[in-house]
């Protein structure tokens, strides 16, 4: 059962390669993707929840700037699939948004790039973020300008993580993957690739 990505490459290939039934969960950009046999892989949607963030948005009123704040440091994969869902979701209102990529490790030289960006975007603007510590961030940088929530700046998360939620100011509006159904499925699948081994014979 595999649910992080290991830490180098060598041992990424050697756990692909062990012939043991595997579930991986949210992994799909390493050597797991090329094994064929007595693997299940399990994910979030991660297209849909930033289509469900454009409608959203788009329900709430006419914006003046849609945004999507990626990862600092850039992209994963399923942060691209959240960005590339609400593309597509804004397209079909022939809307297009402005992105943010720093990949600066320096959390000061982040700070600073979007705090410019955000400053520059058109007011009200509707700004996606992939995972609540960013949209955190966002909030925060908000703040320090004097832009008002939701007034001219409006934030959406992802993990409806209570923590940052709560404390947020103001409270941080955020969606909530099913993680309890993927825990579910994941060991399903893995009960299902148990089950379906052969007994061994009796000598």
């Amino acid at each position: 059962f595999i649910d992080a990505l290991p830490e180098d490459k060598d041992t990424e290939r050697q756990l692909a390669a062990l012939p043991v039934k595997t579930v991986a969960v949210m992994l799909r950009d390493f050597d797991y993707r090329r094994r064929t046999k007595s693997i299940s892989f399990v994910a979030n949607e991660d297209v849909e929840l930033g289509r469900r963030a454009a409608q959203y948005f788009l329900r709430l009123g006419s914006f003046k700037a849609y945004g999507f704040v990626r990862p600092q440091g850039g992209n994963s994969s399923w942060s691209q699939e959240r960005e590339d869902g609400y593309r597509d979701e804004l397209a079909k209102a022939s809307k297009a948004p402005h992105v943010f990529e720093c990949l600066d490790p320096n959390p000061l030289t982040d700070r600073r790039l979007l705090s410019a960006w955000i400053k520059d975007l058109p007011k009200p603007a509707a700004l996606l973020a992939p995972f609540d510590y960013r949209a955190g961030i966002v909030l925060e940088v908000c703040e320090q300008e004097g832009l008002r929530v939701p007034e001219d700046v409006s934030v959406i998360g992802v993990d409806n993580d209570e923590m940052i939620c709560s404390f947020s100011n103001p409270p941080l509006t955020s969606f909530q993957p099913n993680h309890v159904l993927m825990g579910q499925t994941a060991a399903a699948e893995l009960h299902r690739l148990l089950r379906a081994r052969k007994p061994t014979p009796v000598r």
